[in-house]
C-alpha cells in the first residue's frame, strides 16, 4: 500500500501520540511495538515502516516533544528582560514539563537505549541547547551570567535539570518549589544576583551577602 506525504504524517503522529499513551500508563520498560501499534490502529508491520524499533520510536517522540517545548516557549522565554530572568523562565518551564509530562521524566531510559541511542538521545535536545546557549552568550556579553565561559557553563545547566528529573521519577516532590530551588541554584553558580527565597518560596527581603 502506497501512502500519500499527508497520509504518512497523520500515521507517524497517531503513532507518536500511542507511544506516549503506552509509555505514560505502563513505562518504557514494558511498552512493545505490538502493544504501540494497537493502540494506533496499525498491524505492527505497518509501524516498521515508520520506526524499526522501541529505541528508535522514544528518540523521534522525545525529539518532536523538545522541539515543540522549544518553540513553544521560546517568545515566552526572550520576552523577559535580561539573560538571568530569561534563564529562569526557562528552567522552570523546562523542569515543570517534567512534573506534566511523566514520559519525559522517566530514569530508566538512558541505561536502556545503545551508545548509538544515547548520542542520538543529546541530539533530541539540540534545540534547547541552542536556546540555552543564546541566553548564556547575552549574560556573557551583559555581564550578568559572568561566573563560567559558555562551554562549561553548558553541561552545569543540564546537570541540574537531569538531578531534578531523577528527583522527580523517585519520589513525591514539591515540584514549583524545588524548580525554583534549582534555578536559583543555577543562577548563583553562573553568577547572577539572586534574591534569597523564604519558606513559602518567595524572594525575601534579608540582602544577600
Amino acid at each position: 500500500m502506497t501512502y500519500s506525504p499527508d497520509d504518512r504524517d497523520e500515521v507517524r503522529r497517531r503513532v507518536l501520540v500511542a507511544w506516549e499513551e503506552a509509555v505514560t500508563a505502563d513505562g518504557y520498560g514494558q511498552v512493545t511495538l505490538a502493544a504501540v501499534a494497537k493502540r494506533a490502529g496499525l498491524a505492527r508491520s505497518s509501524l516498521y515502516r515508520y520506526f524499526p524499533s522501541k529505541e528508535a520510536l522514544y528518540l523521534a517522540h522525545l525529539e518532536d516533544r523538545v522541539a515543540g517545548v522549544v518553540a513553544a516557549v521560546r517568545d515566552d522565554v526572550l520576552a523577559q528582560r535580561g539573560a538571568p530572568a530569561r534563564l529562569r523562565r526557562l528552567l522552570v518551564g523546562e523542569m515543570r514539563q517534567f512534573t506534566q509530562s511523566p514520559e519525559l521524566a522517566l530514569s530508566d531510559v538512558p541505561d536502556l537505549v545503545s551508545r548509538e541511542g544515547r548520542q542520538r538521545l543529546m541530539q533530541c535536545f539540540a534545540p534547547l541547547r541552542h536556546l540555552v546557549r543564546e541566553i548564556l552568550e547575552q549574560g556573557r556579553a551583559d555581564g550578568s551570567l559572568p561566573a563560567l565561559d559558555i562551554d562549561k557553563a553548558l553541561p552545569v545547566v543540564f546537570a541540574c535539570i537531569d538531578v531534578f528529573r531523577e528527583h522527580l521519577a523517585g519520589q513525591p516532590v514539591e515540584r514549583d518549589v524545588i524548580a525554583d530551588d534549582v534555578a536559583d541554584f543555577v543562577l548563583r553558580g553562573l553568577g547572577a544576583r539572586v534574591p534569597v527565597r523564604g519558606a513559602a518560596g518567595r524572594p525575601s527581603r534579608i540582602p544577600r551577602r
